[in-house]
């Protein structure tokens, strides 16, 4: 099973020009992680936009399925959540978890530097 990518709407105006400059691309919904060999989902609620079969055609329930599999992010035995202390490092790795920034630091300052491997 494959799925299409596309822009969250959060793009507005700048949508059809994004889709133009990086057309959405097709994906399969589980790859194997190239380093432990395991199976993960390879789908976001904010960018996956629908299944479909190898042919290209839809899948069957397609919005449903879709749902159930971006709801396991949200499944509190798979989080992991940081407390925050000076001189705190977080490092993980994109290819196998999802990640989200909650904004309960304030007044202290989140600094972020972003590196990135290719391949895979």
């Amino acid at each position: 099973m494959w799925t299409t990518s596309s822009y969250a709407d959060k793009y507005g105006d700048e949508l059809d020009k994004l889709r133009a400059e990086v057309p959405p691309v097709v994906h399969p919904v589980a790859r194997t992680h190239p380093r432990t060999g395991r199976l993960t989902l390879f789908v976001n609620a904010g960018f996956t936009t629908e299944l479909i079969d190898a042919d290209g055609s839809p899948v069957d329930d397609s919005d449903e399925l879709l749902n159930q599999l971006c709801r396991q992010a949200e499944i509190p035995e798979y989080h992991c959540r940081v407390r925050w202390a000076p001189n705190t490092v977080v490092i993980w790795d994109n290819q196998a978890v999802q990640h989200y920034g909650a904004n309960d630091y304030y007044p202290s300052r989140r600094i972020m530097a972003r590196a990135s491997v290719s391949g895979g």
